[in-house]
């Protein structure tokens, strides 16, 4: 049997009728003794739930008799709950229209967790409305709308429980990838607990004004134990049903082959995708060089220009044939991110960049990098010149759309490389190759 953690966000929770501490989350014990102890639950469905949920083997269930309370839980103590029940309206502690949409919004946006919302059947309408608005809609295949809390609510609950799982990546292996998580991070803790904080920072040079050396050797680590550590019931090859959705498709090789960073992360890196006065570029700088750039790199940035693929683009067409048949171009097959159809001799796609509201693929020629000075700026800063990095913030004018993943950004720096230091020998004559290829025939005679 499957097993849940489920919280449930209701002020009919009577927890100020014993004394007891409402502006916490609530266990099962807790609950437990509430159905036992208090007997006017305002609800009566609300009691009765709680009662079915807390008789189901191995499943957890919490209360939170207000949704800021479950919020502060989410951020500050990391609770992760599979399942949210969420009552829509508040009458022992009023809360606005407008403060129940923030705090469901906020609660999506925090965690990972399907998301039931229980009402009257007079709100029913304005929630689902609320559901397709920009703000929510991304997350629509996590909101369930419900009809308040009555006697087949446990049953239906399990019922849709069980159908999601079987339908939603996230949910079905969500704990165990949280679980495998946290035991990876803590064995890396345990590691380096045997030594000092001192000892850490000079044997693995964490001293440097990055911590890319600290995160590299994290990651690398997380990934180990993950390795090392394999996944129950990971489903086998996908079926094709005939009914692909180039649309999800897109979304997840975008989600895949880019990191789309936060507001406060300023420092330029290998693989990042820029762009200035609609020109857009790759960042081929090693990061190691992008760390103290202006006395490593004497202020050079090595950059590869793409282009957006657009219909009937003049650039991209002239470049593709004009040496080239236009037929065998465009019939093309690009099956890697990092390998180059034959007949293109090292063009490569970067497909699915996430601009704006829509998702744009570029065509990229190695053979037109380049590189760009960056002055260095003379306005007393504290950090001396020598150890500089290269900063979004500090006289580099580029905007930052994402940057590259790996596994694919390595193959794509060497493929840049390969293709425009390439050798080669001379082919053999025709008599020649002949030779070889008839005693390697013999192989198999």
């Amino acid at each position: 049997m499957n097993k849940y953690s489920i919280c449930i966000v209701d002020d009919k929770i009577p927890a100020h009728e014993v004394a007891m501490n409402d502006g916490v989350r609530l266990n099962s014990n807790n609950l437990e003794y509430l159905k036992k102890e208090v007997s006017d639950w305002n609800d009566p469905y609300v009691k009765e739930f709680v009662g079915d949920i807390l008789k189901k083997d191995g499943w957890t269930l919490s209360g939170f008799t207000n949704p800021n309370i479950l919020i502060n839980w989410l951020e500050e103590e990391l609770y992760r709950p599979d399942i949210v029940i969420f009552d829509w309206e508040y009458s022992v502690t009023p809360i606005s229209s407008d403060d129940v949409q923030k705090s469901l919004l906020t609660i999506l946006q925090q965690s990972f967790s399907i998301v039931f919302i229980f009402t009257e059947k007079d709100k029913q309408e304005e929630i689902e409305a609320l559901i397709k608005t920009p703000h929510f809609d991304k997350f629509h295949n996590r909101v369930r709308i419900k009809r308040k809390l009555d006697e087949n609510s446990t049953r239906l609950l399990c019922e849709d429980i069980e159908a999601i799982r079987k339908q939603n990546f996230s949910f079905k292996f969500g704990a165990e990838i949280r679980k495998k998580s946290l035991e990876a991070v803590e064995r890396i803790l345990i590691e380096l607990g045997k030594v000092s904080l001192e000892q850490t920072v000079e044997y693995f040079k964490l001293s440097d004004n990055t911590n890319k050396d600290l995160v590299d050797f994290i990651a690398e680590r997380f990934k180990n134990h993950l390795t090392a550590s394999p996944f129950k019931e990971l489903p086998g090859k996908g079926k094709d049903d005939g009914k692909s959705n180039p649309e999800i498709a897109r979304q997840l090789w975008s989600y895949r082959l880019y990191f789309y960073h936060g507001e406060n992360d300023v420092l330029v890196r290998k693989g990042d995708i820029i762009k200035k006065d609609n020109e857009f570029f790759v960042v081929v700088t090693a990061d190691c060089d992008l760390a103290r750039f202006w006395h490593k790199n004497y202020g050079y940035l090595n950059l590869l220009p793409i282009h957006e693929v657009r219909e009937g683009d003049e650039y991209l067409k002239n470049q593709l044939t004009m040496t080239r048949k236009q037929s065998p171009v465009m019939e093309s097959k690009f099956n890697s991110f990092s390998a180059s159809p034959e007949y293109l001799k090292g063009m490569l796609i970067l497909p699915f960049l996430r601009y704006g509201d829509n998702f744009k693929d570029f065509a990229v020629f190695p053979q037109e990098l380049l590189n760009k000075k960056v002055e260095l700026k003379e306005d007393g800063m504290p950090i001396p010149k020598k150890e500089r990095n290269l900063k979004y913030d500090e006289g580099f004018q580029f905007e930052r759309i994402a940057t590259i993943s790996e596994p694919f950004l390595t193959p794509l720096i060497q493929h840049i490389f390969n293709t425009i230091s390439g050798y080669g020998t001379p082919d053999y004559p025709k008599v020649v190759s002949d030779l070889i290829s008839k005693n390697f025939e013999k192989i198999f005679a």
